[in-house]
C-alpha cells in the first residue's frame, strides 16, 4: 500500500500545492513531501484530515496500485 502516491495523485487530480493542502490540514509542505516519498506515515488524524481536504473516501488513500 501506498498511501503517499495515493495523496499526491488526488492532490493533483485537485490542482493543489504541497504548500496549499498543508494550509488545509494545518502541517508543513515539508511533511506533505515526505509523506508523499513514504519517509513520514501519517496518523488516522492526518488521513482523515487529509481526505476531507481532498474531498475523497477514507478508503481511497489506501488502495493498492
Amino acid at each position: 500500500m501506498n498511501v503517499g502516491a495515493n495523496i499526491k495523485t488526488a492532490r493533483e487530480l485537485k490542482k493543489l500545492s504541497r504548500d496549499a493542502l498543508a494550509d488545509l490540514v494545518g502541517t508543513s509542505g515539508e511533511y506533505i513531501r515526505h509523506v508523499e516519498a513514504g519517509r513520514r506515515v501519517p496518523s488516522l488524524e492526518m488521513l482523515l484530515k487529509l481526505t476531507l481536504a481532498l474531498g475523497i473516501k477514507p478508503g481511497t488513500l489506501l488502495k493498492e496500485g
